[in-house]
């Protein structure tokens, strides 16, 4: 049982594995001929229609039926009303009310999205590039959103991935906290920001299409169970 939250808890097997398990679910078209006998529920407060699709295929490839929660419930009442129900717990929302989630060890819950986006977005274009085998060591990425979540995954993504992530903005929106843990651990690629784009490999900062990301949440659903 996992959580899927942040890249960092991640090692670079268990990313590629995650990668090899998108690219099945890629190639069969998100089809799927397992029944839906578990049960993932969302909590989702943003109501964005386009990750509600790419839940929804993700999910009915993997084998998961997808149930809504209830918004009026907080984090202890999600666990106490459906956690002994669940076999996954799915979460887009943009307020942090659900944290206390990734706390308890009973149902693996996935960030799909917050503030904008999160590491499934990463993963999901990690996974492109790595198919298409364009080498990931000193690939130049830049990236010019305002999602701090979506940031914040490509800097730990490159704890793990030697890429260059270089930040396009006018201020730092990572925590220092999280570029000095991984500066005194063994950082395999390197992350800055800079107020203009330097000479770059790819634009990260267009949104993962639908079809990639639920074949990410796919493969997500499958690393997440024991």
């Amino acid at each position: 049982m996992a959580h899927v939250h942040s890249l960092l808890p991640l090692s670079r097997s268990d990313l590629e594995f995650i990668w090899l398990l998108t690219a099945g679910w890629d190639d069969a078209d998100l089809r799927s001929t397992r029944s839906t006998t578990k049960r993932l529920f969302l909590l989702d407060t943003v109501g964005d229609p386009l990750d509600r699709l790419a839940l929804q295929l993700g999910a009915q490839a993997a084998g998961f039926q997808l149930l809504d929660v209830p918004r009026d419930l907080d984090a202890a009442g999600v666990l106490a009303t459906v956690g002994p129900l669940a076999d996954a717990i799915a979460v887009v929302d943009d307020s942090g009310r659900y944290d206390a989630l990734y706390e308890q060890g009973d149902v693996p819950v996935l960030t799909v999205r917050r503030n904008g986006g999160g590491p499934l977005e990463v993963l999901a274009h990690l996974y492109r590039w790595y198919m298409a085998g364009q080498p990931l060591r000193g690939l130049r990425v830049v990236w010019r959103g305002r999602s701090e979540a979506t940031l914040t995954a490509w800097c730990e993504a490159t704890r793990q991935v030697p890429l260059q992530v270089t930040h396009v903005g006018e201020r730092d929106l990572v925590s220092p906290a999280l570029l000095e843990e991984l500066r005194r651990g063994a950082q395999q690629g390197e992350f800055r920001r800079l107020r203009t784009a330097p000479d770059h490999d790819v634009d990260a900062t267009p949104r993962a299409d639908v079809r990639t990301l639920a074949c990410t949440i796919a493969a997500v659903l499958e690393f997440t169970q024991p």
